[in-house]
C-alpha cells in the first residue's frame, strides 16, 4: 500500500517503506534504480514518479524516470522528464557557482 507521504516498495520478499520524515535520497535512488536495472520498467516508473513527488529536486529521480518511460515506450514523456534532469543540474550548477 502507498500513502501520499510514503513510498513502499517490495522486493525479493522484503518490504522497504520510506516515510516523508525519514525519506533518504540515496536509499530512494537504489530502490527506483534496482527495478529499472531488474528489468522491472513498470515498478520503476512508478517509484520514480512517486519519488519526483516527494522530492522534486533530486535530478536522479527525473532522470531514472526518464529512462524508465523511455523503456516503457514513452519517449515524449522521457523527454520531458530529461529535460528536467537538465533544468535541475543548471539550477545546481548557478547555486554553487553563487556560494
Amino acid at each position: 500500500m502507498i500513502a501520499f507521504a510514503a513510498l513502499s516498495f517490495h522486493t525479493s520478499g522484503h518490504d522497504i517503506n520510506l516515510s516523508k520524515s525519514n525519506i533518504s535520497c540515496l536509499n530512494v535512488a537504489l530502490c527506483f534504480q534496482v527495478y529499472l536495472e531488474l528489468g522491472k520498467d513498470f515498478e520503476a516508473l512508478q517509484a520514480a514518479t512517486r519519488a519526483t513527488r516527494l522530492l522534486p529536486q533530486m535530478t536522479e529521480a527525473y532522470l531514472t524516470l526518464g529512462r524508465a518511460q523511455l523503456n516503457y515506450g514513452e519517449p515524449g514523456l522521457a523527454q520531458k522528464s530529461l529535460e528536467k534532469v537538465l533544468q535541475l543540474q543548471v539550477y545546481t550548477d548557478t547555486l554553487a557557482y553563487q556560494y
